[in-house]
């Protein structure tokens, strides 16, 4: 929203508003349905269900990169309003979910076979299987009916478009299975009633594209070449399912689903705190592509100059405060459940540790991704998993649940350095020592923010009231000393975002 050409003004302005307000009613839902769940279906069944979504997520493997690679062939045509180039890409992507549809659909009752086997004797073998079914049966339905429509509009900066629709499935899911668990709704039914809120979606996405692209046609000749880079980019959805999905597989092997429930509440929080920081940043890959696809060098450079110096300071600043409100957070939020320890202080810093790296490569990821150098990027993508895997494997059997996050933190530190250094060296031109400046500045000031204020405020709440009071002096410190602290580093880039900010809504007006 920041970046100045980069930018659409109106769509930049709708797709922050519209994904802010996603997060916040993910949040919502975040908070209400997890311990509910518990409550009444226990921490066992909380963590199996956990532990099926992961297996299903590296299912969508077979998606083999095609979102991505088809979303960044897009931009050009797009741009130019080649209507023609348009529609042979949108086939090319119809054809290739269809037929990862299929084989998708295969996997999962493959999977409801097998990992009845794999759990043991703690829930009944067709009840895992059930679940197993009815979990997968969404992602066969955004193979075949939804795919499609969410790359077009995505790569044509309309990301608003589909927060709208995911805001209105949400609200929508969680009333439903609120209702569904006070009435004392079996947890099958739960989940199917979830399943089909969500495959109603494609109605809403079908009226949209009809309506805005009346020239759009996915069955022209497929212009399968177009989205020739989908293998390099499948590398990359391989490595982000290995290091973001496979801590939950590795404690369900080495484990407990005791252990794997404790780490999915922390991963649901973190999750949310990583989607309100990175939901501005989701909607300026489409937009980065735009520009480097017109050859648009400097726009590039400057707009990525704003785009990391503001996010940044915000990322610290969240993580700040997230470092000092977790643990009574999990205290309060998991107060009355007995059968898995949820308060964990060295747990809750890894968490947020190892969130904290990965959300501050988001704007180096961002440039990588919308200047679609997949295969040049794909060798250190790889290096990264091998890390996260094989640490996190050693130390399980060690230290439990810190044991994977050890493994985490290390392939995230050692691909947040590799990725500066690329994007700075090869796509922006630059040398990374601004972006290494404005991360370590951030830290310090944040370090020293929240060492302040915790010396000067106790920040063990003891009930929600006083947990929002803590949180938001916290907030509020921590916020006042990043913002000065960025200002006197880098007075030019603070006053272009004001400039971008005025402009923005005279703009409006």
């Amino acid at each position: 929203m920041l970046v100045g050409g980069i930018l659409r003004t109106k769509k930049a302005i709708l797709n922050l508003a519209f994904s802010m307000a996603l997060q916040f009613f993910t949040a919502i839902s975040g908070f209400i349905l997890p311990i509910l769940f518990i409550n009444t279906y226990g921490s066992t069944i909380n963590g199996l269900v956990s532990s099926i979504k992961q297996i299903i997520s590296y299912l969508n493997l077979v998606e083999a990169g095609v979102a991505a690679a088809a979303s960044q062939a897009l931009y050009s045509p797009l741009a130019n309003k080649d209507t023609h180039r348009i529609n042979g890409i949108l086939s090319a992507t119809r054809q290739f979910y269809i037929r990862s549809g299929g084989l998708f659909a295969l996997m999962t009752i493959i999977l409801a076979c097998v990992y009845p086997f794999i759990i043991g004797d703690d829930v009944p073998n067709y009840l895992v299987a059930i679940l197993v079914i009815v979990l997968g049966s969404s992602g066969v339905a955004e193979y075949y009916l939804i795919g499609k429509y969410r790359v077009l509009i995505s790569a044509d900066q309309k990301s608003y478009v589909l927060c709208i629709v995911q805001i209105i499935g949400l609200i929508l899911n969680t009333i439903t299975s609120i209702i569904l668990m006070l009435m004392g709704f079996s947890v099958v039914t739960v989940l199917i009633a979830s399943s089909l809120i969500y495959i109603l979606r494609v109605f809403l996405l079908i009226a949209y594209v009809t309506r805005k692209y009346p020239k759009i046609n996915f069955n022209t000749k497929p212009d399968i070449l177009a989205i020739d880079k989908r293998w390099d980019a499948f590398i990359h959805q391989i490595v982000n399912m290995i290091v973001f999905n496979s801590p939950i597989i590795i404690l369900t092997v080495f484990s407990t689903l005791a252990d794997v429930s404790v780490y999915s509440i922390y991963l649901m929080v973190f999750s949310i705190i990583t989607a309100f920081v990175t939901a501005f940043s989701n909607g300026l890959i489409a937009g980065f592509g735009e520009v480097l696809a017109t050859k648009e060098t400097k726009t590039v450079s400057n707009g990525y100059r704003l785009f990391e110096y503001i996010y940044y300071s915000v990322t610290v600043w969240i993580y700040m405060v997230a470092f000092g409100m977790i643990l009574p957070f999990i205290r309060l939020y998991t107060q009355g459940i007995m059968d898995a320890d949820y308060v964990q202080p060295l747990l809750a810093y890894m968490f947020v540790l190892v969130f904290l790296i990965n959300n501050l490569r988001v704007p180096a990821l961002t440039i990588i991704y919308a200047a679609g150098h997949f295969k040049e990027t794909k060798f250190s993508a790889i290096v990264e998993a091998a890390i996260s895997i094989i640490i996190s494997i050693v130390c399980v059997q060690m230290w439990g649940i810190v044991g994977v996050l050890i493994g985490s933190a290390c392939a995230a530190i050692y691909r947040i350095i590799d990725i500066i250094l690329y994007a700075n060296k090869h796509i922006l031109y630059r040398p990374p020592v601004k972006s290494l400046v404005y991360i370590m500045f951030n830290l310090v000031i944040g370090i020293l923010g929240y060492l302040l204020f915790a010396s000067l405020f106790s920040l063990n709440s003891n009930n929600w009231f006083e947990w929002i009071m803590d949180s938001f002096v916290l907030c509020i410190g921590c916020f006042i000393l990043i913002f000065i602290g960025n200002f006197l580093l880098d007075r030019s880039s603070f006053k272009d975002i004001l400039k971008r900010i005025n402009s923005i809504f005279r703009k409006v007006d």
